[in-house]
């Protein structure tokens, strides 16, 4: 993970797809902001495309346009067991979207992969086909304010665990960075235990 500002004001998750979501959080872990990926029908049936305008506005009030320094964690998935080809394309253009809104906000991004936040953020909580379920407990039971209701809003709850993920991995990375700060450099940790050796092996001047 890249070197952090220690001035951030927020950080954002975000679940790509046309089912995904985007969670802000701030510096303290408090739910900011949460909503669905914004999308626009297409006029086919039920099927509905990304509303790129609407996911811009989500961001925005958080980068540099506004005055804020956000980082954003955006979930790194591959193709999946019996997605089709259409639907993975879909969901690559979804993704290759929020790069770019991210990006051209001037936001600090890592992708992270499923398993990886998934490891840390459900540790104990059933997996496999009860993942989602386990994401929508664990985020209600840390953001009882989330507004997840219904099915379709599932993917807020992956959204906010993304989020604190990168969060927690953070600070974790802050006081790593801020503990070699103020660590001597090598030479010097040298220089004193020779120092304190030379201390130790001087003769005692009330004995003589």
């Amino acid at each position: 993970m890249a070197a952090l500002e220690c001035n951030m004001d927020y950080v954002i998750g975000i679940d790509p797809g046309i089912t995904g979501a985007v969670v802000v959080l701030n510096m303290d872990g408090g739910l900011e902001a949460a909503g669905v990926c914004p999308s626009v029908p297409t006029g086919k049936g039920n099927k509905r495309d990304y509303d790129i305008d609407g996911m811009r506005r989500l961001v925005e009030p958080y980068s540099l346009m506004a005055g804020k320094q956000s980082r954003c964690a955006l979930e790194l998935v591959g193709p999946m067991p019996k997605q089709g080809v259409t639907s993975m394309f879909n969901f690559g253009m979804g993704y290759g979207i929020w790069k770019g809104i991210v990006a051209s906000h001037l936001m600090q991004m890592t992708l992270v992969k499923p398993k990886r936040w998934q490891d840390e953020m459900l540790a104990g909580y059933p997996r496999g086909e009860a993942v989602k379920q386990s994401a929508v407990r664990v985020a209600k039971a840390r953001w009882p304010d989330i507004p997840i209701t219904l099915k379709k809003d599932w993917g807020i709850a992956d959204a906010a665990l993304i989020a604190e993920w990168h969060r927690i991995n953070s600070e974790h990375s802050l006081r790593v960075l801020e503990a070699l700060k103020h660590r001597q450099p090598p030479d010097q940790d040298a220089e004193n235990l020779r120092a304190i050796k030379k201390q130790q092996n001087k003769p005692n001047e009330e004995g003589e």
